[in-house]
C-alpha cells in the first residue's frame, strides 16, 4: 500500500469517520472503573498515581468513542478546572495528588492535540458547538507555541517551553498524532495541520539502530535526525505509538514495517517492551498488554490483515498506560476498518 501520508492530498483523501453507536465494551468499564476517578481526574497508576494532560485527554477520546458522556463531561470539566493555562487554551501537563496541584506548567504538546481531537469529536457526537470552539482555541495556541519553521518544514515541539535549541530543535515522533492532525485540518483548514502532517511522516523515515526504528526522543541537527542524548535512546515507551498513530491513518510501511519485523523476530525470547537504539538489547521484561496490542495489529497490518489482529482486552493491562494503549489499538483497528 502507499504510504496515506505521502502527500497532503492523501491526508485528506480517507472518509470522515462520522459519530457511530457504541462497540463493544473491549475493556472500556474497566477502564473507567480502574482509572477514572469520580471527579473525572484519570490517575496514571504506572506513575505515582499523577495526572496528566495525555492521561486526561485518552480519557476524553476512549470516553467519546463509548458513547460515554457522562465520563467525558466529568474529565473533560476537571481538566478545565485543573489543568488549563492561566489566559493560555493550552494545558499544564503534570498534576500532583500528593500535594494537590499542577507541578510542572508546561504544557505537552500530544495531549494537547488529542484534546482538541477529542472535544472535536465530542462536539461532533453530542452536537456542543462550545466543544467545537474549544478546539478551535486549542489548535491555535498549538499552532502558534508550539510549531516552529525548519528546513525541511514545520516541526512539532514537545511542549511550549525547552525544546526549541536554536539550529537543533528537539521533538517526540510519537506526538505526531496524525488521526488527530486530519481531525484538526478538516475541521480548521488552511492553518497547516496537512503541512504539519506530511513533514512529520517524512521525519519518521529516519530510523536508528539494528532495527531501524524511532527512537523516544529525537534531535533536529543541520546533519540529520539523531537521538536525544538526555533520555535513553530507545525505540520505548514514547516511540510503540509512533506505528500506531501511523496505522490510524492507514500507513502500512515505513515505521509500521520495521516495528512489526522487530516485533515479530524469532531471535526474541519473549515480545520486548523496547530496544536499545545503540546496543540492540531489549527489554529484561516482556511488553504489556498495551504493547503487545500495538505490535500484534503492526504485525497484522504489515501483513496486510490488520482486521486478522486479536488484540488483548484492556482489563488485562495491569496499569494505566498499558491500558490506555490497548483500547486505542483497538479503537484504531475499528477505524481503520472505516478508511479501508
Amino acid at each position: 500500500m502507499a504510504p496515506f501520508l505521502s502527500r497532503r492530498q492523501a491526508l485528506l483523501a480517507a472518509p470522515v469517520l462520522l459519530p457511530t453507536a457504541p462497540n463493544p465494551d473491549r475493556g472500556w468499564t474497566s477502564f473507567k472503573a480502574r482509572y477514572v476517578l469520580p471527579d473525572g481526574r484519570v490517575a496514571d497508576t504506572g506513575n505515582g498515581h499523577i495526572s496528566h494532560s495525555e492521561g486526561q485527554s485518552y480519557g476524553m477520546l476512549l470516553a467519546e468513542r463509548h458513547d460515554d458522556r457522562a465520563a467525558f463531561e466529568a474529565i473533560l470539566a476537571w481538566t478545565e478546572r485543573t489543568l488549563r493555562l492561566p489566559g493560555n487554551p493550552l494545558l499544564a501537563w503534570r498534576y500532583d495528588p500528593r500535594v494537590s496541584a499542577v507541578t510542572d506548567p508546561n504544557n505537552a504538546t500530544d495531549g494537547d492535540l488529542v484534546f482538541a481531537w477529542a472535544l472535536l469529536r465530542g462536539a461532533a457526537r453530542w452536537r456542543v458547538p462550545e466543544w467545537q470552539e474549544r478546539a478551535r482555541l486549542t489548535a491555535f495556541a498549538i499552532r502558534s507555541q508550539c510549531v516552529r519553521r525548519g528546513p525541511a518544514g514545520p516541526i512539532l515541539l514537545p511542549g511550549r517551553i525547552g525544546f526549541d535549541n536554536g539550529p537543533s530543535p528537539v521533538t517526540n515522533p510519537s506526538y505526531y498524532v496524525f488521526p488527530a492532525l486530519r481531525a484538526l485540518e478538516r475541521a480548521f483548514p488552511g492553518q497547516g495541520w496537512a503541512e504539519l502532517a506530511v513533514s512529520g511522516h517524512r521525519l519518521l523515515t529516519a530510523g536508528f539502530g539494528p532495527w531501524s526504528l524511532p527512537a523516544d526522543w529525537i534531535e533536529l541537527r543541520p546533519g540529520g535526525p539523531t537521538p536525544w542524548t538526555p533520555r535513553p535512546a530507545r525505540f520505548g515507551f514514547d516511540a510503540v505509538r509512533v506505528p500506531l498513530n501511523l496505522l490510524w491513518v492507514g500507513h502500512m510501511d515505513g515505521a509500521v514495517a520495521q516495528a512489526a519485523r522487530f516485533w515479530a523476530s524469532p531471535r526474541h525470547p519473549y515480545r520486548p517492551a523496547w530496544t536499545d537504539l545503540a546496543s540492540g538489547g531489549i527489554s529484561p521484561y516482556p511488553a504489556s498488554a498495551g504493547v503487545e496490542a500495538v505490535a500484534r495489529l503492526a504485525i497484522a497490518a504489515a501483513a496486510g490483515r490488520p482486521g486478522a489482529a486479536n488484540l488483548p482486552c484492556a482489563s488485562t493491562a495491569t496499569d494505566y498506560y498499558a491500558a490506555a494503549l490497548a483500547l486505542k489499538a483497538r479503537m484504531a483497528q475499528e477505524e481503520l476498518a472505516v478508511i479501508a
